[in-house]
């Protein structure tokens, strides 16, 4: 696979194609290989019948499986496969993962059984790039139902890289699940986090602290990093005096090692409120570093209360079944009393509003004032519009950022 190729997944049941859960093409930003899922989800149950999932690559058939739901279960199951660095007192996962820290010499893998058998064959085998590293064949000894674990140890620490875990019983897989063992043995993947106040020609930060003046337009960050793999998920979680301010999702693709830097700018040039900042860095859903900057003074301020002249609004308009972004979408606010069946398009009744960029981001140019109701309406050529009446404006913490998504016509 490629990053920015088309694919989609069709879901069909009973032969009839699914169009409310089968995912459109999109481009593909899983790295160039590793493991992905697709489902279908139905908090009232998943209807009976035989289901079929086909996933195409540049609009050719690359993969098709059936599986049928209703009716009689039989035979035994493995599910819930995870991994962990350690174990508990009482036989349970330290730290659930399926990213693992560097320099470490052994590997768990938990899991829940049902419905085995005593005198059972069972089998598992590690592997590491692709290649076969170590199996055991056993009887089964267990209850039929619970849950257990099994070890990968070695004198040395484990190579960095990827391992997957296979189970088998009577000869059949029930059970597969990838890891990565991130880093070197004497570092971490990703290094303390650095901030600065810019970034040279050559990629150097430019004024390294944790503590910068007010008025500062771009925060900086910059990490050294070792033994990473593309196509490993990465996050970065932005705090603003404690309050989740922006999430970004990426897929890694810099490469095995080297410094990754990236920044937070508001879209509209203003400079960064002051304040204190944190960020928290993410692979594979672990977090792995965690360090903190202030605008604006030396030291951390206490919570900033909710500014008496308004409340301001930003975030992204998302579509609802890709999570893109959507481009020149509205978000407008109606002048206080006027409903938004009553409006007719008349720009003298709106109070303010704002297009999304390419990005799906927007900032409303004017604050909502406190203690105060307004009609909002959201929408954008070829989807359904959301919209509230009278929803009032109290002591939200500001800047209040929020995603809204919109589902298509």
């Amino acid at each position: 696979m490629a990053d920015g190729i088309s694919w989609e997944a069709e879901w069909y049941r009973d032969g009839e194609y699914q169009e409310d859960v089968s995912w459109p093409p999109s481009s593909w930003k899983g790295g160039g290989d590793g493991s992905w899922w697709v489902s279908i989800y139905n908090e009232e149950g998943v209807a009976d019948g035989l289901y079929r999932i086909a996933l195409y690559v540049e609009g050719d058939l690359l993969a098709e499986n059936t599986i049928r739901v209703g009716g009689t279960v039989t035979g035994p199951s493995i599910t819930n496969l995870i991994f962990s660095e350690n174990i508990t007192d009482d036989d349970a996962p330290t730290d659930p993962t399926y990213l693992l820290s560097s320099g470490i010499d052994a590997v768990y893998a938990f899991f829940d059984f049902a419905d085995m058998q005593t005198g059972m064959t069972w089998s598992r085998v590690w592997y590491y790039e692709d290649e076969s590293i170590a199996s055991k064949d056993a009887t089964w000894e267990l209850d039929s139902s619970g849950s257990t674990w099994i070890g990968l140890s070695s004198d040395e620490p484990l190579d960095p890289g990827d391992y997957r875990l296979e189970l088998y019983v009577e000869g059949e897989l029930l059970a597969a699940s990838n890891f990565t063992v991130a880093g070197t043995e004497s570092r971490d993947a990703i290094g303390p986090i650095t901030f600065a106040a810019g970034k040279d020609d050559q990629g150097n930060p430019i004024n390294e602290g944790t503590s910068f003046s007010t008025g500062l337009t771009e925060l900086y960050y910059f990490i050294d990093y070792i033994g990473m793999q593309d196509g490993m998920s990465f996050d970065e979680r932005w705090f603003f005096d404690g309050e989740e301010l922006l999430t970004v999702n990426l897929t890694w693709d810099q490469g095995d090692r080297g410094t990754f830097s990236d920044n937070i700018y508001r879209k509209n040039s203003d400079p960064l409120w002051d304040g204190e900042y944190t960020l928290e860095l993410y692979v594979e859903d672990k977090l792995v570093q965690k360090a903190s900057a202030t605008i604006g003074g030396n030291a951390p301020p206490p919570p900033t209360p909710a500014p008496i002249e308004g409340l301001l609004i930003l975030g992204y308009i998302l579509d609802a079944d890709t999570g893109e972004g959507i481009a020149d979408a509205l978000y407008v606010v109606l002048l206080p009393g006027i409903k938004v069946d009553d409006w007719d398009g008349d720009e003298e009744e709106i109070y303010t509003g704002a297009k999304t960029d390419a990005e799906g981001y927007f900032e409303l140019p004017d604050l909502l004032a406190r203690d105060q109701s307004y009609s909002i309406i959201v929408w954008a050529d070829g989807y359904r519009p959301v919209v509230g009446d009278d929803i009032p404006i109290s002591d939200e913490v500001s800047p209040l950022e929020v995603e809204i998504e919109l589902q298509r016509e």
